[in-house]
Parts: C-alpha cells; structure tokens; sequence
C-alpha cells in the first residue's frame, strides 16, 4: 500500500492557550465537559495546504497503463497544486483546468510543478464539457478534488 511518509511533510498539531480559553475548553486534560481545541498545521505542508495528500494518495494507486496516460484535475488553486506536485514526485504527466481568472499565484505554482495547465471561462464554458473533452480526448484519469475515495482517504 502506497505511504506519504516520507514525501510530504508531518505536519504538527498544535493547541492554543487563548483559543482554548476564549472557547471555554478543557485544558490539559482538565474536567469541564468541553473539549480542547486543536490545530492541523496543514499551512505547513508542501503547497501550503492539505490536498498534496489526496493527489498523491490517489495517482500513486493508478495502474501502470493509467500512469502512462496521465491524469486530469480541475482545480482554481489548492488541488491543481497538489495534482501537479504529486504529478512530479511520481513522474505521472498531469493536466490542470483552470478557470480564466484564477489567481495568477496559483497558475505560476501549478506551471512550476509541471503540470500542463488548460483554462476556460466560467461565464461561457461548461465545466463538465470541458474536463471530459480533456479526459477523452488524452485518455487521462480525472482526479477530482474530493469525489474518489484515494483522495478523501489521503
């Protein structure tokens, strides 16, 4: 079974005093019916959030012959990077769609990553029409943000 240890970062849990306070939560294992609070630093992670994990839990699953064809993913940022990332990491050529006016940050960090990147217009253009003209068209694994199990599961 493929691991991420290893490839993406631990990133720690953490607890804050003041929030924990504010919200009247238990510290320290202390007694009062609430519970504490905890923070995922998932800020931390390689792409500065959470979805490298799925992609990569999800890509790394693919049969040799899904590999070969590549895949596919529809993202306006966070997920297009961690498709790409994993994309990199397991030298699985990868598509992202984007939409026209997504931040420019995250089209530079998606294109740095590899990933070829197509775009549309949300005003004009059926998303639906345009990841499965992709798919077909290049025979690629679509790897949806959060509708695969592999990827929920990462």
């Amino acid at each position: 079974m493929p691991t991420l240890r290893g490839v993406l970062h631990r990133t720690p849990v953490m607890s804050s005093t003041a929030v924990n306070e504010m919200l009247g939560a238990r510290l320290n294992g202390g007694k009062g019916g609430k519970i504490e609070v905890f923070f995922k630093c998932e800020h931390l992670q390689k792409c500065g959030s959470f979805k490298p994990r799925g992609a990569y839990n999800a890509i790394s699953r693919l049969t040799a012959e899904e590999k070969k064809k590549g895949v596919a993913a529809y993202s306006a940022g966070n997920h297009g990077q961690g498709v790409a990332l994993a994309g990199a990491l397991l030298g699985v050529k990868t598509l992202v769609i984007m939409p026209k006016d997504a931040p420019q940050l995250k089209k530079d960090a998606i294109k740095g990553y590899g990933a070829e990147v197509v775009y549309f217009d949300r005003a004009t253009d059926d998303l639906d029409e345009v990841v499965n003209y992709w798919v077909k068209e290049k025979g690629m694994t679509y790897v949806g943000p959060f509708d695969r199990y592999d990827v929920i599961a990462g």
